[in-house]
């Protein structure tokens, strides 16, 4: 199994390399490191502005980021002038670098924070969500109009996107899918935070966030549930600093203690999105930590938590466990069952085995899950969960404490 940071870094030490040997014959043909005539050559060394401005920026759309496109700017005149002369190169590197099954969740997040919903309206959010899971070729449309500085924010936003995503199973490399599923997780987290955070307005049983939750299957709900679990983490951990040291947290009512989504302050501070967290983590000052918290108090809020074990009350009772229901059974709850629940099978397997005996009520961020959500057991493939011992496994409970 390919790792994905091998994957992802390949590639820049040799395009380095070809850069930088190419400054070096320009610079023996201008003679800047040796004279002519210690150069006992036929025919004239070639320089690097005999090669076509179309092959240099041909070379340039094949980086891996825009810090290695910015080195190689800075290399010479004429690699500035190729680029600039054939425009396109900063939109190649973001497409090469996210990937078009990404793209569409990256843009529509940064189309999210630009929203400025009023309470109750559903408008202006639906929309996005509409073309983000029913056409999403046209979110990707829109980066070819885009001007570069949105560019490399929508880059800067998917290199934290991926930094969370390794982190979050640091001790085992990721496939290329499941490198893609906890992508897409963590940009579906931010979307619900940042759309329904900023209206203020949840509502347990009929919020807005049924808008996004309502359009995934169980197991896809539960593995935000597995992303929620993991930054929820990183914000006590990031904040417990400014806890000891600031006893003024005490007016705000500040529960230090609670775990789980029962702490309302952690999700209040959730609610803002991933790029808050990532603020707050870069932050080395207590009193500038303390600043950000406090802002965000204040601020309009979202309980994902709640809005993942409300997911299912929509649907009919039904007191039938999952393992004794028939696929028609199966297929009126979770739309294109059948379809998904193949394409998808290794995250689809680790949550049936793990509520085989759960009805339709508790099929998302059940609380005996926990322990499994924090080893991301939605997101394995298949090839992982396949083995009897592993669903046999998930199929347990444990005593771990939350």
């Amino acid at each position: 199994m390919a790792c994905y940071d091998q994957r992802r870094y390949g590639s820049q030490a040799t395009i380095g390399a070809f850069f930088a040997s190419l400054r070096l014959v320009d610079g023996l043909v201008d003679g800047e490191t040796e004279s002519r005539s210690q150069i006992v050559v036929n025919v004239r060394m070639p320089s690097i502005t005999d090669i076509p401005c179309e092959l240099v920026a041909s070379i340039l759309r094949s980086l891996d980021d825009f810090e290695t496109l910015t080195s190689a700017l800075l290399t010479c005149r004429h690699i500035y002038s190729s680029f600039k002369q054939i425009p396109g190169t900063e939109l190649a590197i973001l497409r090469g670098r996210i990937g078009l099954d990404l793209l569409p969740y990256s843009v529509a997040s940064l189309d999210a924070s630009r929203l400025e919903p009023s309470p109750g309206d559903e408008s202006s959010f639906c929309g996005l969500l509409d073309l983000l899971y029913d056409d999403p070729s046209q979110l990707v449309a829109r980066t070819a109009s885009m001007p570069p500085e949105l560019l490399r924010n929508l880059s800067r936003k998917h290199d934290w996107v991926t930094t969370l995503a390794l982190n979050c199973r640091k001790a085992v490399g990721l496939s290329s899918s499941e490198y893609s599923r906890f992508c897409r997780a963590f940009y579906r987290v931010d979307l619900f935070y940042v759309l329904f955070g900023a209206v203020g307005n949840f509502n347990t049983g009929f919020g807005e966030g049924n808008l996004l939750l309502h359009r995934h299957p169980p197991w896809e709900n539960e593995q935000l549930g597995c992303v929620h679990d993991f930054i929820k983490a990183k914000y006590q951990e990031a904040s417990s600093d400014v806890f000891a040291y600031n006893a003024p947290f005490d007016e705000y009512q500040t529960d230090y203690f609670t775990t789980g989504g029962n702490n309302i302050m952690i999700q209040i501070w959730l609610s803002h999105g991933l790029d808050f967290l990532r603020r707050l983590m870069s932050t080395d000052s207590h009193e500038s930590k303390r600043v950000l918290l406090v802002s965000a108090i204040n601020a309009g809020w979202t309980h994902l938590p709640e809005a993942l074990v409300c997911i299912m009350d929509s649907h009919a009772y039904n007191s039938t466990n999952l393992e004794d229901m028939s696929t028609s059974e199966l297929t009126t709850i979770i739309p294109a069952y059948e379809n998904i629940c193949n394409t998808d099978k290794g995250p689809y397997a680790g949550w049936y085995a793990a509520n085989t005996s759960v009805q339709p009520l508790f099929w998302v961020y059940r609380l005996e899950n926990r322990w499994l959500r924090r080893r991301a057991y939605v997101f394995w493939d298949w090839v992982y969960v396949r083995e009897p011992d592993v669903l046999k496994l998930f199929a347990t409970t444990s005593d771990e404490d939350d």
